[in-house]
């Protein structure tokens, strides 16, 4: 798809529709079920471009969605819920980067249902208007052959700066 439709395609999305929300257990464990689902669907995901680390991850099992939230939330990370008209389409995971004022994005998904439409790149500006004045750089990884993920980070201005290897050994 060449640059000139995803533009119409963007313009074509209310962003006002679209939310980022830092979570807040008294306003968004309705979403915790969700945030569970997409928390699976990126381990397969990651899976399917990285087998060598993530094919034996274990999964979360069968734990409470309070408990779950609250193992996402240990150790400064922060949780950031992405909302389109009202419905929880995806999340963003983060923890303070290890470089000055640097935040990095540990997991970020969009479900299926919505990916390609133009949702990611709308709920990465939101999200980097709002911690803006608390960061001056968001870091993430992502996997080398996630095209479309590679693309979606380039086209919100993201750059490679490191490569990550890996080699299974069993």
């Amino acid at each position: 798809m060449g640059i000139l439709s995803c533009l119409e395609k963007l313009n074509d999305l209310d962003s006002s529709i679209i939310r980022v929300d830092e979570f807040n257990k008294s306003k968004h464990m309705q979403y915790a079920k969700n945030i569970m689902d997409f928390d699976e669907e990126l381990t397969q995901s990651n899976a399917r471009y990285n087998p060598a680390i993530f094919d034996d991850e274990e999964s979360y099992g069968k734990i409470s969605y309070e408990k779950y939230i609250t193992l996402l939330l240990d150790n400064n990370w922060r949780l950031f819920v992405i909302t389109y008209d009202g419905i929880c389409i995806g999340y963003i995971h983060t923890t303070p980067g290890k470089y000055k004022n640097s935040i990095y994005i540990g997991s970020f998904i969009i479900t299926k249902a919505y990916t390609g439409k133009g949702y990611g790149k709308i709920a990465l500006n939101q999200f980097e208007k709002l911690i803006r004045n608390e960061y001056s750089i968001m870091i993430l990884n992502v996997a080398v052959n996630n095209k479309p993920a590679v693309r979606l980070y380039e086209h919100s201005g993201f750059h490679a700066t490191h490569m990550m290897m890996s080699k299974k050994l069993k």
